[in-house]
């Protein structure tokens, strides 16, 4: 089966070959593949769509820099709603909602 896929199980795919591909996991609908993939920043196993994988366009991190991003943009204040209000409710001091385990508070 060496010869009959371009990339193959413990090839490292993507755009800056980063991301190692430990197995062809199903054909989608369209007939693209899906596999499961090492994510480079974390080393945690995820399934991605492989097309989208080798473009650049989706799925070259588990998510884990989403999750950084959100938490950055909250810190840096992005959503400044003191003062605000929704409804009968007035915002009376601002939070970055972020408790030691990554939880928002309401």
């Amino acid at each position: 089966m060496a010869g009959k896929f371009k990339y193959n199980p413990g090839d490292y795919i993507g755009p800056d070959k980063n991301i190692l591909l430990l197995e062809r996991t199903r054909k989608g609908a369209n007939g693209s593949w899906w596999g499961n993939v090492v994510c480079p920043y974390d080393d945690v196993v995820y399934e991605a769509r492989l097309p989208e994988v080798l473009s650049g366009k989706g799925y070259q991190h588990c998510g884990c820099q989403t999750r950084k991003r959100r938490i950055q943009t909250r810190l840096n204040g992005k959503y400044k709603l003191k003062g605000k209000t929704f409804g009968r409710l007035t915002v009376l001091e601002d939070d970055t909602g972020i408790q030691d385990n990554d939880n928002t508070i309401f």
